[in-house]
């Protein structure tokens, strides 16, 4: 590519980059324990509003898919999901499938963005936590419920609450005065600590007298036959 062809694929790409309002996102699934992936519709994602939603295609389970997860649920293996970003780029998380199961198909599906509105985490859980048996599911996959996922945004918190702050700042001041007071304070050791050291003393004093003159009165009656 010229240089000249290249300024111009530039200068008419930078300016969509920056007007895309809009982003979607490949979702995929796989019921092979992570192995193999298959889409199941795509996240949209309005950076303007910061707007998410969920666009699910036809997610009933066919019957060799129904086989899959007769044997995750046997094994106790996993149920994954994905959020493709780009070709070698993806949020994933996984769910036991006997709980997908004995959720009825549904799941709670939990997308972390940044302060931009692009996805940055997921995670995956079912509303309930019993697990289903083998023995439990349809014989058909024509009975099984289609996979439904509950969308579920998590945005950044945008920092402290104003109290929180007004306390942290009161705490910085009183550690600064204290800093200074430490600093300027250039006394003896006795001239900081008279007020406790001189009461101390005169207790001691007091007690060693007292304890004398109890010594001394038992050495004199000890004597006298």
């Amino acid at each position: 590519m010229s240089l000249l062809s290249s300024t111009a694929f530039t200068l008419l790409v930078i300016p969509y980059l920056c007007f895309a309002d809009s982003l979607s996102f490949p979702v995929e699934h796989s019921l092979d324990d992570g192995h193999t992936f298959k889409p199941i519709g795509s996240l949209s994602s309005r950076l303007s509003s910061g707007v998410m939603s969920v666009n699910l295609e036809d997610t009933r389970i066919g019957e060799k898919d129904f086989q899959l997860l007769l044997n995750l649920v046997g094994r106790s293996g996993l149920y994954h999901v994905r959020i493709r970003l780009s070709e070698s780029d993806y949020l994933e998380s996984a769910v036991m499938a006997c709980l997908l199961v004995g959720s009825e198909m549904k799941a709670k599906f939990m997308v972390s963005v940044n302060e931009d509105g692009f996805p940055i985490a997921l995670h995956i859980s079912t509303p309930r936590f019993e697990c289903a048996s083998v023995s439990s599911l349809p014989t058909s996959p024509a009975d099984l419920p289609r996979i439904s996922l509950n969308l579920e945004v998590q945005k950044p918190n945008k920092g402290a609450s104003p109290e929180t702050i007004k306390y942290l700042l009161k705490l910085e001041k009183q550690r600064e005065e204290m800093a200074r007071a430490e600093q300027g304070d250039n006394r003896s050791f006795f001239a900081k600590y008279w007020t406790y050291i001189v009461p101390a003393v005169i207790l001691f004093v007091v007690f060693s007298s007292i304890q004398d003159a109890s010594n001394s009165g038992g050495g004199s009656g000890g004597g006298s036959q």
